[in-house]
């Protein structure tokens, strides 16, 4: 089922005209991206706010039990989010049009834990945890497709709290103390790893299948795909109070960032050698993403084009 609400927000459309665009309306210095009491925020390296984007709930007020949780950009630049809880949506902004589209399928939900609810993409396809609930039964893990705007429920019944699509093209499920991996595209399972910890909150892999995750202890984990210990960092040491880390994502350079109970994020290397600490004022529960960079036709590519067509068409005479 589809919702859609417009949504008047400002928002300065950024042209940079050979290269590339941090999104397609996102701020140029835009590197990381965060949901906090129902709005994405964006920040540069530094840990700066530069933008802030009112989530939509698809039926208007939010609920008191309803709110956003984790959040992935798109290969478009929109961006995705986990919209809900009990009566959850898939909730899409979309910046040509400064609009929400929202998206749902019978039985989607999550526990209602402020750390759970996670997203990932993959070409076409969207991922999303699914939990059994009180009326709702269903669980697993929600393959979206955006072309076809249908759902596709796979996973075993198992009740994830985190999923996310590795850099390596997998798709990576999260239990207490389990990652399960799945091909995209058969959503055949390929591995189920067990690990040596009881409170797993978000997972994400590299381009070579290094798996890391976040814990709510406050502890950072990388495992081999036998579940091994390869190597941690406890956090609490880097941060400026107490809380309860949760979701976790990883780029191409190999940095980590890492969210907070009560708001903070955090960023470490795949040494997981240092943590740098972000404070962001009045946040609960943040969730967090990098930006992508969603890449814009040159003028001379255009150009080529030209070129190229102008050649197939003095050919054919």
């Amino acid at each position: 089922m589809k919702l859609n609400n417009s949504h008047f927000l400002s928002i300065a459309v950024l042209f940079i005209g050979s290269s590339i665009s941090c999104g397609q309306g996102l701020h140029e210095n835009a590197v990381y991206l965060a949901t906090a009491d129902n709005q994405i925020r964006s920040f540069d390296s530094s840990g700066n706010q530069l933008d802030t984007i009112d989530i939509q709930y698809a039926t208007g007020n939010y609920p008191v039990t309803e709110y956003a949780r984790d959040l992935v950009m798109l290969n478009n630049g929109n961006i995705a989010v986990y919209n809900g809880t009990f009566d959850a949506y898939l909730s899409i902004y979309d910046f040509q049009t400064t609009s929400w589209n929202h998206y749902t399928n019978p039985g989607f939900s999550t526990v209602n834990n402020g750390s759970y609810g996670g997203i990932g993409t993959l070409g076409d396809h969207i991922f999303l945890t699914d939990m059994n609930t009180a009326g709702d039964p269903s669980a697993g893990i929600l393959r979206f497709s955006q072309s076809t705007e249908t759902f596709t429920l796979f996973g075993g019944g198992v009740g994830f709290r985190d999923v996310t699509v590795g850099l390596d093209n997998a798709v990576y499920g999260a239990t207490a103390n389990q990652i399960h991996v799945y091909d995209p595209d058969t959503l055949i399972q390929q591995e189920l790893i067990t690990v040596p910890v009881t409170n797993l909150r978000g997972v994400t892999a590299d381009q070579d299948g290094r798996i890391f995750a976040v814990t709510w202890d406050e502890a950072l984990y990388e495992f081999d795909r036998d579940g091994n210990i390869l190597n941690s960092l406890d956090v609490l040491p880097f941060m400026s109070g107490s809380g309860d880390t949760h979701d976790i994502d990883i780029n191409h350079e190999g940095t980590i960032l890492f969210g907070h109970r009560f708001g903070n994020f955090y960023l470490t290397d795949s040494n997981l050698d240092n943590v740098l600490e972000y404070t962001a004022d009045n946040f609960d529960d943040s969730f967090v993403a990098f930006v992508n960079v969603v890449p814009e036709p040159s003028s001379a590519m255009i150009l080529f084009g030209f070129l190229i067509v102008g050649i197939k068409q003095r050919n054919r005479r």
